[in-house]
């Protein structure tokens, strides 16, 4: 800020002084003039302790006595434009401060998203590993009941008693047909 200001009064100071002055005169009377302004203008910004008027009087006849002319500068004009500056510095303040504030909740509300589908995606997953075992358990299951057949199979071939005779198998009591044919044998003649 100091080095706008220093600017500033350089092309103002250097727009009226006279022409008739050196180079040497006119850089001397811009130092000096610089000097006086500036602490004026720094004190009603409150960036430097404000400088009594009898010490700037005092650099003003300082600056008469060693031959340096003093030009009379208006401050009410520097004063609307350091005014206008820090209106524009603050409004450009305001602005940056909405801007983070703006990507700071766009990051969070993508933070959010990512964290959704990620639960998301740890939902399906579990889902899927769910149905996986519950197929799995099934898949046991019909094994189990497919060994226990196979096993009833076998035991059934090799257990005699669970074989099934071919009477058996017509549905014929075999002791009932025995019965029935003692009972029916005829009876021998008697020897005479």
């Amino acid at each position: 800020m100091q080095a706008f200001y220093a600017a500033l009064f350089a092309l103002l100071l250097s727009a009226t002084l006279p022409s008739s002055l050196g180079a040497e005169a006119a850089m001397q009377t811009v130092t000096a003039d610089m000097g006086v302004n500036l602490r004026r203008v720094l004190m009603t910004t409150g960036e430097e302790d404000p400088v009594p008027a009898a010490d700037a009087e005092e650099e003003v006849d300082e600056s008469v006595a060693t031959g340096n002319s003093v030009t009379p500068v208006s401050t009410s004009g520097l004063t609307e434009l350091v005014a206008e500056e820090e209106k524009s510095a603050e409004e450009q303040e305001n602005k940056e401060e909405e801007e983070e504030e703006e990507e700071e909740e766009e990051e969070e509300e993508e933070e959010e998203e990512e964290e959704e589908e990620e639960e998301e995606e740890e939902e399906e997953e579990e889902e899927e590993e769910e149905e996986e075992e519950d197929e799995e358990e099934e898949e046991e299951e019909e094994e189990e009941e497919e060994g226990e057949e196979e096993n009833k199979k076998e035991e059934e071939k090799t257990d005699p008693s669970s074989v099934i005779k071919p009477s058996e198998a017509a549905g014929v009591d075999e002791e009932k047909v025995q019965e029935e044919d003692e009972n029916t044998t005829p009876a021998l003649p008697a020897e005479e």
